[in-house]
């Protein structure tokens, strides 16, 4: 079979600073109201962006159907853009990079 059959997905994992800003809401932040913000992002980049590890899935809430824990959940919070193309996927990166650096209230 042609190697060109399996493009290679490229993905890239950003780590989301909690443990330095714990009242801080990245994910609201990176999601956006009903999700507005990170489809945009992945309508500009064509990447898919995901939050995982802990506290990406609300309590209660059950991850998967199955109730198996999803990949990463045991991991520190963090952003997995997956893309075609390494271009895409640094430019989703610099997008979220851009929304992790807080803002203090006292600087605004």
């Amino acid at each position: 079979i042609a190697p060109s059959l399996f493009k290679r997905k490229r993905t890239r994992k950003i780590h989301i600073p909690v443990e330095d800003h714990p009242t801080y809401n990245f994910i609201g932040l990176i999601i956006g109201p009903r999700g507005k913000t990170q489809k945009e992002m992945e309508n500009k980049t064509g990447c898919k962006i995901a939050i995982r590890g802990k506290g990406s899935v609300k309590e209660g809430a059950r991850g998967r159907r199955d109730g198996k824990m999803m990949e990463g959940d045991d991991e520190p919070l963090h952003v997995v853009i997956t893309g075609d193309n390494q271009a895409n996927v640094d430019a989703a990166a610099d997008m979220i990079n851009d929304m992790l650096v807080v803002i203090d209230d006292d600087k605004n």
